[in-house]
């Protein structure tokens, strides 16, 4: 069904879409006018996110400094991938410069970066990074910050806000978020941080900042302004912690159509198109399939602005909304995906005269589409306003020859990129990180006339916000995991990021590579990436219609744990072939379990131990490791091996299976235990679960690891 609005925009429109207390208009309307840069303006463009679709006013460039390996001095020159990152005793220190050569206790003070001219720190990272940082602004003999090295990258704002009223809590996966900090912190003339510690130990760091043009007004930060801008770090606060029932956009006039069609398999269908100026806000959407995981990959949307030959917005549906393959439920400032299967974009798409959005089916069954664009008035600006552009391309059955570049998006022109999206299937069989891991490589952004990346990583799940190749599930305002099936990095894995108050504005060029680095070669890798980014019209990007190929449906394949990687040394059990009793037991049938099989154990009550009989062949000391299922309907269990306590499940002792919405694998350990040659027995006690009906524990395999 096609919906077509013409759009005529009314003198003094006051009516509009409101979720929010006039506050929260007004803190949206007065976002980022202001001429002069203060902690304030900045903290309101975290939540901003109609001001990401104008060129900035004051212009600046994004830059990165971090722990980059020094050896990667020349794009694709013999050190191009060398990975010696943060880790410690690298060849090179991963510094601008040694200011004081290591004492005898291998102590040094190195530069992290030096900038000249107005400009504002806008993110920090670190894995770990010991030491003490000075931050020095304008000059000034006396640094505004001199402490440890950690707290400043990851929760600069709570060691700000100790002598103030604000409650620091307020500032937990909002302004800190997972492993990086967001703590707009401008500066008239001048930055400089120093750090003194120990090269040998790890010292991982991100520091992203803005550097503005010459003129710009700024009023440098100082310790008092987090008291001076409390309401603004409030309120912020409050729409980054609920994004769902605090974001609004400002934008007036705001309209809603409803979207309802069924599309049928090979066809496109318009299903939503407008005339005037005027911008989508909100876009919702929900798709119903027999095979919903299959539809959302293979129905596309498009979206078209004036008139554009080709849509500036191509991406699948479940892709475009950050989560995919399936429907995995976050919450971003951006994006939202509920678990129902209702998807929200925020991103603010202005046009001048015409908007359209297509929905084409290139998968074999018939969909139904529903939702609702909601679109406000606009002043569409010839010197400034952009339009949105979502980008997606695809690899599949990547061979072994890594590391490599892969491009994310290549553009010449003018605009903004905000944000990026990594979803891959990884079919490496070694059930640890240490041997699956896939995100070794970092980031390199060009930026207009950059012959070396302005912005340069440690890792991918750095430039994600996490770090130590960490499996969990995860969300935050501006970055998310919300799939990774396991174990470790295994299977199918997503990844995203938006740049809110870290946008990267480039003038004429923007080149976007993420290294694909896995420790481990192999076959049949899948790697889909999206790019989102606002241009400014005659910008040419890279973008290569998406094919039938390209959205081909990909399924686990049969897969046996490897003894390799970290999982060196192991034997593997699958559970259901060596147990001798098997009461209240049944076998799921999916390529995402072992050998495409998943023993599922119905405890009778809490107390209630299933034990499972294993055999070393030489004495010596091991560990005993689990690989389970975390679905919905799963209950807790401890374990025991030979009725003695093993260190499974931590201080507790408790290991809890249940998670809403997913199906992980993952893997828990004993402590090193030394065990005789000969038989042995793994004792699982089922413990219960937070609602009786959860009571399943699912058992993939076990694995003696020799120490």
């Amino acid at each position: 069904m096609i919906k077509k609005t013409t759009l005529n925009k009314p003198a003094n429109t006051v009516t509009g879409r409101i979720l929010l207390s006039h506050v929260f208009l007004f803190f949206f309307a007065t976002a980022g006018f202001s001429q002069t840069v203060t902690t304030g303006s900045l903290i309101k463009e975290m939540v901003n996110l109609e001001k990401l679709a104008e060129n900035p006013v004051p212009f600046y460039r994004t830059i990165q400094f971090s722990s980059y390996d020094r050896s990667s001095d020349q794009p694709d020159g013999p050190g191009w991938y060398a990975n010696s990152d943060g880790f410690g005793k690298e060849p090179i220190p991963n510094f601008e410069e040694i200011l004081e050569e290591p004492n005898e206790e291998g102590v040094g003070t190195y530069l992290l970066c030096d900038i000249e001219g107005p400009g504002a720190i806008v993110r920090g990272w670190t894995a770990r990074m010991d030491g003490i940082l000075k931050v020095y602004l304008d000059n000034s003999e006396t640094p505004v910050y001199e402490g440890p090295a950690r707290p400043f990258l990851q929760n600069t704002y709570n060691i700000f806000s100790e002598e103030t009223d604000i409650d620091s809590e307020i500032y937990n996966n909002t302004f800190s978020q997972r492993d990086a900090g967001y703590f707009p912190m401008p500066y008239a003339e001048h930055l400089r941080i120093e750090w003194t510690g120990n090269i040998d130990n790890l010292h991982f760091y991100y520091l992203q900042v803005r550097v503005y043009e010459e003129a710009t007004q700024v009023q440098t930060f100082q310790s008092e302004d987090i008291q001076i801008y409390k309401k603004e770090i409030e309120q912020a606060a409050k729409i980054l912690n609920n994004p769902d029932q605090n974001y609004s956009a400002s934008a007036s006039g705001g309209k809603s159509e409803n979207i309802s069609a069924d599309v049928k398999a090979g066809e496109k269908q318009q299903v939503f198109s407008a005339e005037g100026e005027a911008a989508i806000q909100f876009l919702e959407l929900e798709v119903e399939a027999d095979n919903l995981e299959k539809a959302l990959r293979q129905t596309v949307l498009n979206i078209s602005f004036d008139g554009a030959p080709h849509a500036q917005v191509q991406m699948p549906v479940g892709d475009y909304f950050g989560a995919a393959p399936g429907i995995n439920p976050y919450v971003s400032l951006p994006f939202t995906v509920h678990a129902d299967g209702k998807m929200v974009s925020r991103f603010f798409m202005p046009f001048k005269d015409s908007a359209s959005v297509v929905i084409d089916n290139k998968g074999e069954q018939n969909v139904h589409v529903k939702g609702s664009v909601n679109f406000a008035d606009y002043s569409w600006n010839d010197e400034r306003s952009m339009h949105f552009r979502a980008r997606w391309r695809v690899d599949h059955d990547m061979d072994e020859n890594f590391p490599y570049d892969l491009p994310f998006i290549i553009a010449k022109g003018e605009g903004v990129y905000v944000g990026s999206t990594s979803i891959l299937f990884n079919p490496l069989e070694i059930p640890t990180a240490g041997g699956n891991w896939w995100g070794e490589g970092d980031e390199k952004i060009f930026v207009d006339d950059d012959t070396f990346p302005s912005t340069f990583g440690t890792g991918s799940e750095d430039y994600y916000n996490y770090s130590w190749s960490s499996p969990d599930i995860f969300q935050t305002p501006y970055s998310g995991q919300p799939r990774n099936d396991g174990p470790a990095n295994r299977g199918f894995v997503t990844n995203h990021r938006w740049h809110v108050v870290d946008p990267l504005p480039f003038k004429s060029d923007l080149h976007f590579y993420m290294e694909l680095f896995p420790h481990t070669n192999v076959k049949g890798f899948s790697y889909a990436r999206g790019s989102y980014f606002y241009a400014r019209p005659r910008l040419k990007d890279d973008h290569i219609p998406v094919s039938y190929d390209d959205v081909r449906h990909l399924e686990h394949t049969y897969w046996t744990p490897e003894a390799a990687g970290g999982a060196s040394n192991s034997v593997f059990y699958q559970v259901e072939e060596i147990l001798n009793e098997k009461p209240r037991i049944e076998t799921m049938e999916d390529n995402m379990w072992a050998e495409g099989r998943l023993l599922v154990w119905k405890p009778a009550q809490t107390g209630s131990e299933l034990e499972i009989p294993f055999s070393v062949s030489e004495e010596g000391n091991y560990r005993v490791w689990i690989t389970a299922a975390l679905m919905n309907e799963s209950g807790k269990f401890s374990a025991r091996v030979n009725g003695e306590e093993a260190g499974f499940g931590g201080s507790e002792g408790i290991i809890n299976l249940q998670i809403p919405h997913r199906k992980l694998l993952r893997n828990y350990g004993s402590s090193t235990i030394l065990l005789n040659e000969g038989n042995h027995s793994l004792s699982i006690r089922y413990e219960g679960s937070e609602n009786d009906t959860y009571n399943k524990i699912g058992l993939d395999f076990i694995w003696i690891q020799k120490r």
